[in-house]
């Protein structure tokens, strides 16, 4: 097959060829005509080849009119000897020619078509960063038209102050950048970058083939946000378990605490009974008998009575009874109550009132209060060996504080977070040196939160404790719907903290 030749080179052959006979004078005219000829090939042969049938027409009508000016000059001023295979090798060279053209345009629009059918972007840039062309996918991606782009520096897509230079560097290191679309949208690609090299081996450009990875980006964060998810219901269902058998823990203790603490009084009133009937006992010594059998007989109710409490409160079942009493009669008979089991331990026993006797009238349920008072004093001289126990109340603003307070033995903060906790006592040893089945905290916090109030302490081991709760103040003036004024008359302002 002939070798192809460019369309200089065909120039360069026919008037060498001519000038090669001196008697032919080329006419000038005809030699520029030829040389337009081939510029315009030669700039068609540069452009994009869209225009299939007008650039087929050029290369027909370049043809003719080679060959006609070639036929005129040769056959005029020469005999056609061995000029005829020149001109044989010139029609065959153009022939190539125009088929060579034809060859690269219908590869051109092949390419096109193939780029254009990416779904990823794919970006031509010269050498100083000009956009040469981009596909279909880069138009529509990043919502430019494609004639926004093509001409344009490739910073018009780069992030802000970002270097075409450093967006090369960093795209090949990392594999991927983030690029901008018309908006101003800032989209996650992966990055391929190509050297683009001429047919000489010379860089003149990348080609840059981008893929928007911000589905992924989201798959990725969402399957983070599913494995968190999954990771804090694993937590907390172990936390769950680990709930349920320490509260299976607490409970087989409790259990045995209260079988314990039931059989203790039973077994008192069973042997009791038998004593009694004793006819030789004495009546001063039957009389003591009596009372140690009215003793288990109250403690064993009191036992049961706490069982009930704390399974109403569980089940929501516990129900409040609201009623006018006066606060300060209470707190006077909680001392009348305790003062004898103080004395009986020496201990500094005595209360302290927040309100004046005439103004303490408050709704609330009186139980409610009466049991939580008792049983914290009931703790607080159970616990002291030595010292003092005092209890009292104080007003602040909308609410009434209440506070046990005592020098006993204290709580070390090891079971500060559980001392409220079902079924659960600060120290194990406890219930062998004092009575109790351990559930008076528990009950107290429940009944108090009832009531809408909150209940907390501070302690030292060693010590001792002071418990405080409290709750909302609602006096008889308020309930009765008397006169604002009136109530702020008869009612302190709010105080300190004791």
């Amino acid at each position: 097959m002939p070798t192809i030749i460019t369309p200089q080179d065909i120039v360069k052959y026919i008037v060498r060829s001519l000038r090669a006979h001196h008697s032919i004078k080329p006419d000038e005219g005809w030699e520029r005509t030829l040389f337009s000829a081939i510029d315009e090939l030669n700039l068609l042969l540069k452009k994009e080849y869209k225009h299939r049938d007008l650039i087929e027409a050029q290369i027909d009508e370049f043809n003719s009119t080679l060959l006609d000016y070639a036929h005129h000059i040769y056959r005029s001023e020469f005999e056609l000897t061995e000029e005829e295979d020149v001109l044989n090798s010139l029609a065959v060279s153009i022939q190539l020619l125009g088929e060579e053209l034809n060859h690269s345009t219908i590869t051109k629009g092949f390419l096109e078509d193939i780029f254009n059918s990416m779904t990823d972007m794919l970006i031509v840039v010269d050498a100083i960063g000009y956009i040469n062309s981009v596909n279909s996918a880069t138009a529509i991606i990043l919502n430019y038209g494609k004639e926004e782009l093509e001409r344009e520096n490739i910073r018009l897509l780069l992030p802000e102050h970002m270097s075409y230079r450093n967006f090369l560097v960093e795209a090949t290191k990392k594999g991927s950048s983030t690029l901008t679309t018309k908006d101003g949208t800032q989209l996650p690609v992966s990055i391929t970058i190509s050297p683009f090299v001429r047919g000489d081996d010379q860089q003149i450009g990348n080609v840059i083939i981008a893929r928007d990875i911000s589905p992924m980006i989201k798959y990725q964060r969402e399957i983070i946000e599913q494995n968190e998810i999954i990771s804090k219901k694993n937590e907390e269902l172990r936390l769950a378990i680990q709930k349920i058998e320490e509260s299976e823990k607490l409970k087989t203790a409790f259990l045995q605490n209260v079988s314990h603490e039931i059989r203790t009084p039973l077994n008192s009133i069973i042997g009791l009974t038998h004593v009694i009937n004793n006819e030789e006992l004495q009546d001063s010594e039957k009389k003591e008998i009596t009372d140690l059998i009215e003793k288990s007989g109250k403690r064993l109710v009191e036992i049961v009575n706490n069982i009930l409490d704390i399974s109403k409160i569980e089940t929501g079942q516990y129900q409040l009874s609201n009623l006018f009493f006066s606060l300060n009669d209470v707190m006077k008979d909680q001392h009348h109550f305790f003062s004898k089991d103080a004395l009986h331990k020496k201990l500094e026993f005595r209360y302290e009132l927040g309100l004046a006797d005439g103004e303490d009238m408050i709704y609330t349920d009186r139980y409610v209060i009466n049991q939580a008072l008792t049983n914290l004093i009931n703790n607080a001289i159970k616990f002291t060996e030595k010292g003092t126990v005092v209890f009292g109340y104080v007003r602040k603003c909308k609410v009434l504080e209440f506070y046990v307070q005592d020098t006993g033995i204290g709580i070390a903060p090891t079971y500060h977070s559980i001392i409220f906790n079902r079924f659960a006592q600060a120290d194990s040893g406890l219930k062998r040196n004092h009575e109790g089945a351990g559930l008076g905290l528990s009950i107290t916090k429940g009944i108090i939160e009832l009531l809408g109030g909150t209940i907390w302490f501070e302690s030292e081991p060693k010590k001792g404790t002071m418990f405080r709760f409290t709750i909302p103040y609602m006096s008889s003036a308020e309930n009765a719907g008397k006169d604002k004024d009136l109530e702020n008359e008869n009612n302190p302002p709010c105080m300190d903290s004791k």
